[in-house]
């Protein structure tokens, strides 16, 4: 029956955008000169107040209460689709992190470092 909630959260509850940001976000960890651990906190930030606020906004948990499960399975089926997300978040943020570290740091000549830009715009 929690497979079910489950499926139910992420078919009705979740916007399919909300599985799009860890591939946006993750991409961010390809810029250089970034706040690389603010990556991870988007998602604290954007899609588990937006995604909460759905399904106030839906009445998701009058659905659910009404359908016969018991409320644990209810809090475990959310807590559940919050820890995939963030999951799915940790896992873009890691690819794009080793892309970032074995392609984009070894082209640092052809690519100007943050820190550079910066001296030479005050000069």
């Amino acid at each position: 029956m929690l497979y079910n909630l489950l499926i139910k959260d992420f078919k009705l509850g979740v916007n399919p955008w909300y599985l799009a940001m860890p591939v946006l976000t993750g991409a961010l960890m390809l810029v250089p000169g970034w706040i690389y651990f603010l990556v991870l906190l988007y998602f604290c930030w954007i899609t588990i107040p937006n995604m909460f606020a759905g399904f106030r906004a839906q009445n998701d948990l009058l659905f659910t209460s009404m359908m016969p499960v018991a409320k644990k399975d209810m809090v475990k089926a959310r807590m559940l689709v919050i820890v995939c997300l963030e999951l799915l978040h940790i896992a873009f943020a890691v690819i794009f992190g080793v892309i970032h570290r074995f392609f984009v740091s070894r082209f640092h000549l052809l690519l100007l470092r943050a820190d550079d830009r910066f001296f030479w715009d005050c000069a």
